[in-house]
């Protein structure tokens, strides 16, 4: 763990640039308070295949020199000690939502985030808070419609072809504070382990042409202004990652570890930031 006692200078300065991304200065200004009070985790990836493999290709059926024994007792305490350390994404995000909670300094902030990181355990955790969420779920995902389960994409797809009046305009707030339109279908359905939740489809094309966003929450009496909205209050945290992953070089870092992808960084500053403005 880094901990991050001040907003580093680089950092803080760059950020200035993005200050328009977000809907008020007091919003801002917010950010850069939580964020000063981070702590900052860079997980290397999972190498523990590759490990265990070596390991069993380098074994020996005796070792008769003590210097062979000593490297090989190394060799197995750090394929041991790097399995027991890593942690999945889900874990980490788990672990930040506690730790936001416990410090309490945002009361009445939901939760927004990515599918990677859905998990059931999360969402209980979540709403063991008396918090709500907003996620985005792959449109693979499978739903109860009708008491047939079916891909969340072919209802959508067959709402468009049959009944493209279910589909109603509303107007939302952007990262930036401005209104955009959208249409949407809203109901409350049934998912596999996670039960009633309400799902939201998002177009942002009249002609409901383009693949659009499956969000879904477990605020069952949200309307679909306040789920797109919620979930609106992501994006500027992905402006901080991405600054972020400029200016501490995790990106060449990535790069260097053979496009590998694993390095969980951007999951903790996003996760972190995105519960402490959810509120806002």
């Amino acid at each position: 763990m880094i901990p991050m006692a001040v907003v580093p200078p680089t950092i803080a300065n760059g950020m200035k640039n993005y200050r328009e991304v977000f809907c008020r200065d007091a919003g801002f200004e917010q950010v850069s308070r939580y964020v000063s009070g981070l702590a900052v985790e860079v997980q290397t990836p999972n190498f523990s295949e590759q490990e265990l493999e070596y390991l069993c290709m380098t074994r020996q059926a005796s070792y008769t020199e003590m210097e062979a024994v000593e490297k090989r007792l190394v060799e197995l305490l750090s394929y041991q000690r790097n399995r027991l350390a890593y942690r999945k994404r889900t874990e980490i995000a788990a672990e930040i939502v506690r730790q936001i909670e416990s410090e309490g300094q945002f009361p009445k902030a939901d939760y927004a985030f990515d599918n990677g990181v859905l998990t059931l355990d999360l969402t209980k955790l979540i709403e063991s808070k008396n918090k709500h969420w907003v996620s985005e779920i792959e449109c693979s995902r499978h739903i109860n419609w009708e008491g047939q389960w079916r891909r969340v994409d072919e209802v959508d797809e067959e709402l468009r072809a049959k009944h493209p009046e279910s589909y109603r305009p509303i107007k939302a707030k952007g990262r930036d504070g401005e209104e955009r339109q959208y249409l949407v279908f809203t109901k409350a359905v049934r998912l596999k382990k996670y039960g009633r939740k309400r799902l939201v489809i998002v177009h942002e094309k009249e002609a409901l042409s383009e693949a659009p966003r499956f969000l879904l929450t477990d605020a069952l009496h949200w309307e679909s202004v306040r789920v797109i909205e919620t979930w609106n209050y992501r994006w500027p945290a992905e402006v901080f990652h991405e600054f972020s992953k400029q200016v501490t070089g995790f990106d060449p870092a990535r790069g260097a570890q053979g496009g590998s992808g694993q390095t969980p960084l951007s999951l903790e500053l996003r996760s972190a930031v995105i519960g402490s403005t959810g509120g806002l």
